[in-house]
């Protein structure tokens, strides 16, 4: 396993929280489009890809706070996706022994990451008496997140070097 030096990962965090910064900024603009409000879930394939590649860089406390100020900031009931994408991250890191061996697999459990991720917020969701997202827009935003998978990773290889994931 390639250890990062202690200024390198800090370099890597806070690039990390920057670039969720930007993706969340960037998706507040108002931009009319002809499917609405489906946009694909780039932050949680941001923070999945690197999670994958390099665990060190991503720790869950900042996941958890990158993902409460988005939710602060798209007036989401505070806290609840946070929540789930901590434990999904969570979860992933723990068994990602097998995930990352091609870009199938990869892609595939990112797949179930984010469907598993829609459906447990609309679960929650209901189960709160908040009023439920919408699913035709969800299930396009979902789909659009998994197409544009592969994207995120080959520019976080481009850009960060974060190559191939890492097997502990």
């Amino acid at each position: 396993m390639v250890e990062f030096s202690r200024a390198r990962r800090f370099f890597a965090q806070i690039s990390y929280v920057a670039l969720s910064g930007l993706v969340i900024l960037i998706s507040l603009v108002p931009i009319d489009t002809f499917i609405g409000r489906a946009f694909p879930l780039t932050l949680f394939a941001i923070t999945f890809a690197t999670m994958l590649r390099s665990p060190k860089i991503v720790p869950l406390g900042a996941v958890a706070l990158v993902f409460l100020f988005r939710d602060i900031l798209y007036f989401q009931p505070i806290g609840l996706e946070a929540f789930l994408v901590v434990a999904i991250i969570y979860v992933v890191r723990n068994a990602r022994r097998g995930l990352g061996e091609t870009l199938g697999k990869e892609w595939g459990g990112f797949a179930v990451a984010v469907c598993t991720l829609a459906i447990l917020k609309v679960i929650l969701t209901m189960a709160l008496m908040l009023p439920p997202p919408s699913l035709g827009v969800m299930a396009v935003s979902v789909l659009a997140t998994i197409i544009i998978y592969p994207l995120v990773t080959a520019a976080l290889a481009f850009q960060f070097g974060l190559r191939k994931p890492i097997m502990a």
